[in-house]
């Protein structure tokens, strides 16, 4: 892991959860739930690649799943490490760059949700940890990620804020036509109930990468088969704010 790298919401990463940022899995489940749900052998492993608070690998492993979580942040692993799981089969974490790194096993099924991909800092490091998915399944397996199209990203509110009995966040996004990337600013006052009101603020960029240029990937580390599907409520991946793709290897 390159130690100048930063991962976005590690400012936040005690208080991802209480923000309701981790509710996303709510959303994205369905789509991983029903996918596994067509296959003719349910995956006994899965490698849940910026697995952040852990939320996603701990809703897989209650379908006796076992899960193996990766995240840049220390602080994500923290947290997602100390939550208590539901059933005999608690998945795993450890901190590691999605980017690079080396396992030395293979894995059923692989996954990145939350535009994760979209969170690194560069194109060339999107197909890198593309590249990392696919060395890291077994024949056959398949690599599950949603991205943000440059739709979803120039759809952004350029300002919104949200606020619980606990929290006030403000919101700031501007789409940059010219680098295709959109700068997200987030700065919010969280009383964690122990320290008082905490100030946390921080700023990252979103990179998009076009329906063609994600294929052009996929098939250039070795994916042999791609399925996209539009988030609701487009219908077609050309309109859609976000789109689930589905790689096999």
């Amino acid at each position: 892991m390159l130690a100048s790298k930063r991962a976005p919401y590690t400012a936040f990463a005690y208080y991802y959860d209480q923000l309701g940022w981790s509710e996303f899995t709510d959303i994205v489940y369905p789509y991983v739930e029903k996918f596994i749900g067509r296959m003719r052998t349910k995956p006994e492993t899965f490698l849940d690649l910026a697995c952040g608070t852990g939320t996603m690998a701990h809703r897989l492993s209650e379908q006796k799943i076992k899960v193996l979580g990766i995240d840049i942040s220390p602080e994500m692993i923290e947290v997602a490490s100390a939550k208590i799981p539901s059933n005999g089969c608690p998945p795993q974490f450890r901190t590691g760059d999605i980017t690079d790194f080396d396992l030395e096993r293979k894995f059923d099924m692989a996954g990145s949700f939350f535009d994760s991909l979209n969170h690194l800092q560069t194109r060339s490091e999107i197909k890198e940890a593309m590249q990392q998915a696919y060395n890291h399944l077994r024949d056959d397996g398949w690599f599950l990620f949603d991205m943000v199209t440059k739709i979803g990203l120039e759809n952004w509110k350029d300002y919104y804020n949200s606020s619980g009995d606990s929290f006030y966040v403000t919101q700031e996004a501007r789409f940059l036509p010219s680098k295709d990337k959109a700068e997200v600013k987030i700065e919010a006052f969280v009383n964690d109930g122990e320290n008082g009101t905490i100030h946390i603020r921080e700023i990252f960029k979103e990179i998009y990468i076009s329906l063609e240029k994600t294929y052009e990937y996929l098939h250039s580390v070795g994916f042999t088969k791609i399925i996209a599907e539009p988030f609701p409520p487009a219908e077609k991946v050309e309109d859609a704010d976000r789109i689930m793709f589905y790689a096999k290897k």
